[in-house]
């Protein structure tokens, strides 16, 4: 298959990633108006069904990620992500259609099923497209590991053993669980589904549904730009002084909010450089690592692993927002949120390793030596 081809293939199956982005970030500019008295709805949500609100999807995906595994099998990609289109049809009719609290929520729930398809479009990508791009496409050309992976897929050894005999998958599984730790709790899921509530706090005098919109851009033109640097600079690099401006830029919100130092417009700015930071290293490097470091006998496997981790910890930090933001305020988060950067900056230092244009069978030894 062509170049040409494959990135055309990879863009059509992410027409329903955006779909998918779209309904998991729609809460960012509605929720202030469905707690209100003047709410669309037939009631304003109370504060427990606002924390839940932000959450349903990603704890939804957590329950259906595993579902994949089933429907690629006995469908294959392809039809697999067309039957996982229909969750979003129903959520969305549900949203445009219903005005009760109740059923707002179910639709929440409903599309949150479809985030399993963040499963199946890698691997489907995974699948059609080269090593010299596969950073770009966000995907690789597996070969079997060199050291025992053949002898131990001769046995026909459970995924319990393989991942018990092969050092090396130990190793990538625990560096993917940590990077998705790490770069949830930078804070941008909260950023994306309570962009409008933390900008109102922070600056009434800004209209928060522009500055949604904003962020939004500012994402999708990033994210463009990492898939190209990605494949030029390396995964390492752009991971860890991506990690080190989003620290800067959190440090520099949190401080502007709590002393006032410069004009009010530069919470704007400061954000924005925080989002084209966050959303060049953390949040693609992940994803793209995921597609690298698993073995092809264990990938599969161990990519549902590392995505329900993902979802429960986008769980908790959605729902803990609410009332941490009640108790300490904005302001305090954003420090967390540097910290959580400086973390990630050493940790990747010490452990990340550079897959950029490497086969599996060089990324499992250095997997091992790093």
């Amino acid at each position: 298959m062509s170049v040409y081809r494959q990135a055309i293939s990879s863009i059509i199956v992410c027409c329903q990633m955006l779909s998918l982005s779209m309904l998991y970030v729609w809460p960012s500019s509605t929720i202030m108006a469905f707690a209100s008295k003047d709410t669309p709805l037939d009631r304003p949500m109370t504060d427990m069904e606002l924390n839940f609100f932000g959450s349903l999807f990603p704890i939804m995906s957590f329950v259906a990620t595993p579902l994949p595994a089933y429907l690629i099998d006995v469908f294959g990609r392809k039809k697999s992500c067309l039957l996982l289109a229909f969750p979003q049809v129903i959520a969305w009719t549900l949203i445009s259609f219903c005005n009760k609290v109740e059923i707002i929520l179910t639709a929440a729930c409903i599309g949150g099923i479809a985030g399993c398809q963040l499963v199946i479009v890698p691997l489907y990508i995974v699948e059609i497209s080269q090593e010299n791009i596969r950073g770009t496409l966000t995907a690789d050309s597996p070969e079997e590991e060199k050291l025992k992976a053949d002898s131990i897929t001769k046995k026909k050894i459970s995924t319990l053993q393989f991942i018990r005999k092969s050092r090396s998958t130990r190793r990538g599984l625990f560096l993917i669980l940590s990077i998705l730790f790490l770069t949830t709790i930078q804070g941008m899921p909260i950023v994306l589904v309570y962009s409008k509530p933390i900008f109102h706090e922070a600056m009434p005098s800004i209209s928060a549904s522009t500055i949604s919109i904003l962020i939004a851009m500012v994402n999708l033109v990033s994210g463009l730009f990492s898939a190209y640097m990605l494949d030029v600079v390396g995964r390492r690099v752009i991971f860890m002084y991506s990690a080190v401006v989003s620290c800067i830029s959190s440090i520099a919100l949190g401080t502007q909010m709590v002393f006032h130092f410069a004009p009010s417009w530069t919470i704007v700015v400061y954000m924005m450089v925080y989002c084209i930071s966050y959303t060049i290293g953390s949040g693609t490097v992940p994803f793209v690592l995921m597609a690298e470091l698993f073995l092809p006998e264990v990938k599969g496997i161990l990519t549902v692993v590392a995505l329900e981790w993902l979802w429960t910890c986008t769980f908790f930090t959605l729902f803990l927002f609410n009332p941490i933001v009640k108790l300490l305020g904005v302001a305090i988060l954003y420090y967390f949120f540097a910290f959580a950067s400086l973390a990630t900056f050493v940790f990747s230092y010490f452990y990340l390793i550079e897959t950029k244009g490497l086969p599996v069978n060089v990324i499992q030894t250095l997997l091992i030596k790093k």
